[in-house]
């Protein structure tokens, strides 16, 4: 009996063994998988921080050229041979031709560059969490303005701003009614409306506009009329952006989103998955080719909110990324 025990104990024994090997290289390999993708992770970020660095210098460079050419003296030349009135005139017309040209040609790269940086921005805003946008902002506000710009640049080339568009739906509205604009930018639909807005944003360049992370706002449940996403759904957190405007708005509320048709890639899904956050899409403007508008109002939700429930919804609330080919 004593010799059946101590040959069970030693058996006993191996099998640890084996298994704490097993469970070691597990462990190991987990870890080397995890730090390939630190390091991937850092990789990606000095790429990106490169290709920013080199179109500043850039810019700095066009800039330089740009006041040597204004501070350059104009040329001196005597009227050695008689040139007559005529021959003069035609020398300036050509003069002021090449000054032109020249102008043209400093505008564009200057567009060039600022569409660059718009798209590298955008693709940074895509990959990023509210959190992380934040302290990205708070760091460099500058960014956040030069952004605004070029935005605004490029919503001129569009035939109507979807910005625009909500602003004249909302002044036909009751003056009682309060407005949260979530991703307000500049606050703009709150200096042009006589309602009651709350501005926020990651970032404020005018005093109303609150700076926060929009899926963390600082109202009330239920204390909202209105909730507006003009073009603001960007980041890997987009939808507890959507649960955040659920939670704002009372039951009956209606939400507002604006987004690019580009990144919208089945339409009929994503009204599905943002009415099991518990809304019904009533009306879809597409009389735009650049973006939509849909608006959705708020019913009391079927189904609780859980990590089960989170899942689906990021299967069916599917936006692509702003990608653009590099150049």
């Amino acid at each position: 009996m004593d010799q059946k025990k101590s040959f069970r104990k030693g058996r006993n024994t191996k099998n640890n063994n084996k298994f704490n090997k097993k469970r070691n290289l597990k462990q190991k390999q987990k870890q080397k998988q995890k730090q390939k993708q630190k390091q991937n992770q850092k990789h990606n970020k000095k790429e990106k921080e490169k290709e920013i660095k080199k179109e500043k210098e850039h810019e700095e460079q066009n800039e330089i050229n740009e006041r040597k050419r204004k501070n350059k003296p104009k040329p001196f030349t005597k009227n050695l041979f008689g040139m007559g009135k005529k021959r003069r005139k035609n020398q300036n017309q050509s003069n002021q031709g090449i000054h032109r040209s020249t102008k043209k040609k400093n505008s564009k790269t200057k567009n060039k560059l600022q569409g660059a940086r718009f798209r590298l921005l955008n693709e940074k805003l895509c990959s990023m969490t509210g959190k992380q946008a934040l302290k990205y902002f708070r760091t460099n506000k500058e960014q956040f303005k030069k952004y605004h710009q070029v935005y605004k640049e490029q919503v001129k080339k569009w035939d109507n701003n979807p910005l625009d568009v909500i602003i004249e739906e909302i002044k036909t509205r009751p003056q009682n009614l309060k407005i949260a604009d979530l991703g307000a930018g500049e606050g703009r639909l709150e200096k042009s409306v006589r309602q009651k807005v709350y501005s926020f944003d990651l970032c404020s360049t005018n005093s109303w506009v609150t700076e926060c992370d929009i899926s963390h706002v600082p109202l009330e449940d239920s204390s909202v009329d209105i909730v507006v996403f003009c073009l603001s759904l960007m980041g890997s957190t987009y939808i507890d952006y959507l649960l955040e405007g659920y939670r704002l708005l009372k039951i009956g509320g209606e939400m507002k989103i604006a987004i690019v048709t580009s990144r919208v890639k089945k339409l009929d899904k994503l009204i599905k998955g943002i009415s099991k956050i518990g809304f019904k899409a009533q009306k879809i403007d597409r009389s735009n080719n650049y973006f939509l508008i849909i608006n959705f109002k708020k019913f009391k939700r079927q189904l609780k909110m859980d990590s089960t429930l989170k899942n689906q919804l990021k299967r069916e609330i599917v936006l692509g990324e702003y990608k653009y080919k590099k150049r």
